[in-house]
């Protein structure tokens, strides 16, 4: 007997995506489709997965269950050329990243067995304390009798940041001003500095000036009085 593994195109048969991702919260299912094009009367559905994300692709890798790792999946186990896909559901309670495979199976008369396969990628987070931060926000909110959607969220975020802005440019103004203030002390004590300098330097010099004339002044007494004298 033949087995062909196939992942995105085969002859006889057609599918997609060749690929799902899940990405879900601890304890939530997520549900996404697969679409199948066949003529074969009965295709059965199977799942494997690997033993951790690390592992190769490929489908003799993938050797373990899903109750190994704490997923719960659901699929219809058959399916027949009148239906057109199948509904995949994972839930999971196991923060981490983990790697799976859907293996559909179909039987031709010839003996000859293909079986596709559909890769999974199941992303499981658990954010409790986000959940609780948002459950005090939505019991205040009850309390105050007023709704938290995202967009009052949103505009109330708005509103604190530009309140933010505006202190933080009052703040700035006033650091300008207490600035400007403080250079204009500066100023003003280096004026006061300047002109005590100034009159202390005119004074010095008025004083000079002054010893000068009366000095001066004592010369000319002497000088006359030498004078009566020879006369």
């Amino acid at each position: 007997m033949l087995v062909i593994f196939l992942s995105v195109i085969v002859l006889a048969v057609g599918f997609s995506p060749s690929s799902l991702t899940f990405k879900m919260l601890s304890g939530k299912e997520d549900c996404q489709n697969i679409y199948i094009s066949s003529e074969s009367e009965i295709i059965t559905v199977t799942d494997r997965w690997a033993e951790n994300k690390d592992v190769d692709w490929a489908v003799n890798n993938f050797n373990k269950g899903a109750k190994d790792h704490g997923i719960t999946i659901s699929y219809p186990n058959e399916i027949n050329s009148d239906d057109s896909g199948i509904e995949v559901c994972i839930s999971g309670e196991k923060e981490g990243e983990y790697h799976g495979v859907i293996l559909m199976r179909e039987e031709e008369k010839t003996n000859t067995v293909i079986q596709l396969a559909v890769w999974l990628k199941v992303f499981i987070s658990n954010i409790e304390e986000v959940q609780y931060d948002n459950g005090q926000n939505s019991d205040s909110s009850a309390n105050s009798g007023s709704s938290s959607s995202p967009e009052n969220q949103n505009e109330i975020t708005g509103e604190i940041v530009n309140e933010l802005e505006e202190l933080y440019t009052e703040e700035e103004q006033k650091e300008k001003i207490r600035l400007k203030t403080g250079n204009e002390e500066v100023m003003e004590k280096q004026v006061e500095q300047v002109i005590k300098q100034r009159d202390k330097g005119n004074l010095i010099t008025t004083l000079v000036i002054g010893v000068l004339i009366l000095l001066l002044i004592t010369s000319l007494i002497i000088v006359k009085r030498r004078k009566r004298k020879w006369t």
